[in-house]
């Protein structure tokens, strides 16, 4: 394991070691897989559209469930602000291929 506080962290060996083992008899909260690409939709739109930040590496290894059911989005380190106008520019981007 390296060091936190190294030049060469390794993000994933510290997410991976923060996580504990579950004990065999604990039970996985039910995951409704049909509802996920909706669900990211609407994250992506939400981030995109209302606070103005694009996730430049949404891809399915940046994702997590958590214990409780939920989606946690990790590796945030391509990430780019949107200004109103160029939010503009992306939603009539969107509106046209709808």
């Amino acid at each position: 394991s390296l060091p936190l506080c190294s030049l060469t962290v390794s993000a994933f060996d510290w997410a991976a070691e923060s996580v504990p083992e579950l004990p065999p008899t604990t039970s996985l909260p039910s995951i409704d897989l049909y509802s996920l690409p909706k669900m990211l939709f609407e994250v992506q739109g939400h981030l995109l559209f209302e606070v103005g930040f694009v996730n430049t590496d949404p891809h399915p290894g940046n994702i997590m469930f958590l214990d409780d059911g939920r989606l946690g989005l990790i590796d945030w380190g391509q990430v780019k602000r949107l200004t109103p106008g160029q939010r503009c520019v992306l939603a009539r981007a969107v509106i046209a291929v709808a």
